[in-house]
């Protein structure tokens, strides 16, 4: 591997080392990527990997309908965020929509569950997750239908956060806010996925208000406090983690192993 930074290097350069390199069975990760243009033309130039905050920001465009895919996400986070949950119609939409389909059994059977029969009925999986882990789990997937057409790392990074707010509950004092913490986290990368500004991207996806006032970062809100933490320690901001982690009363070392039980995670769901 060999690590490129868009910020050190000139087109020509990067250009150089990829014709010089992929030859050789090199793979080339390009490093601070900041814009829509830099990531096409690491793309083109055939890097594998890529990092930089492009991923999370959002490129504003002219309204757009809703494709059909982005559809089947929002019935779907219509469902989970009901009382009680109508397997039933859970179960429908996600027949009509082979690929969702196709997710849902792949996860089922996967080593994470290690379940004795191999599940092959949606209703059936549906049952045996459980309330706790549809949701999660249709969030998810319901986050993957609105950045369809994004790179797929920006829907890991918003995975790798949802779980990694939810498993610190505990450790802040948020026993029982699990799942809004998990919300969280999910869609705090909302206005990237759908390139919209954050206000008008919370009035097309249904959410929570105490999630929605989190990701519009209102003052001494608890779960935005945790949110605030999490992006910290993924960008490297060590400092601030200590300040974070002191004013919601909680210890920064538990934050790394959490880190790495949120990315397996993210692996085992995504396939």
């Amino acid at each position: 591997y060999v690590k490129v930074s868009f910020r050190d290097s000139d087109a020509a350069m990067r250009d150089s080392l990829a014709k010089r390199l992929l030859p050789r069975g090199v793979m080339l990760l390009a490093e601070q990527v900041e814009t829509r243009e830099e990531y096409d033309e690491a793309v083109r130039l055939g890097y594998t990997y890529f990092q930089g905050y492009f991923f999370c920001r959002p490129e504003v465009m002219a309204k757009r309908e809703i494709k059909a895919t982005r559809l089947t996400s929002l019935r779907l986070l219509e469902c989970i965020h009901r009382a009680s949950l109508d397997y039933t119609m859970m179960e429908d939409i996600i027949k009509r929509d082979v690929a969702l389909s196709h997710k849902l059994l792949r996860y089922l059977n996967s080593p994470w569950f290690a379940f004795r029969a191999r599940i092959d009925s949606i209703r059936h999986g549906l049952v045996l997750l459980g309330e706790r882990d549809v949701r999660r789990w249709v969030t998810l997937m319901a986050l993957g239908g609105l950045g369809d057409t994004k790179p797929q790392e920006l829907v890991v990074q918003s995975a790798v956060r949802a779980r990694l707010c939810e498993s610190l509950a505990p450790a802040c004092g948020l026993v029982g806010h699990e799942f809004g913490l998990f919300l969280t986290g999910a869609f705090s990368l909302l206005e990237a996925m759908l390139d919209r500004p954050l206000a008008e991207a919370l009035r097309e996806v249904p959410l929570p208000s105490d999630v929605e006032l989190a990701l519009q970062n209102e003052p001494d809100n608890e779960l935005r406090a945790v949110l605030d933490l999490v992006v910290a320690y993924e960008q490297g901001r060590w400092s601030d983690i200590t300040t974070l982690a002191e004013a919601i009363g909680m210890n920064e070392e538990v934050v790394p192993p959490l880190f790495i039980d949120a990315v397996k995670w993210t692996r085992e769901t995504f396939g």
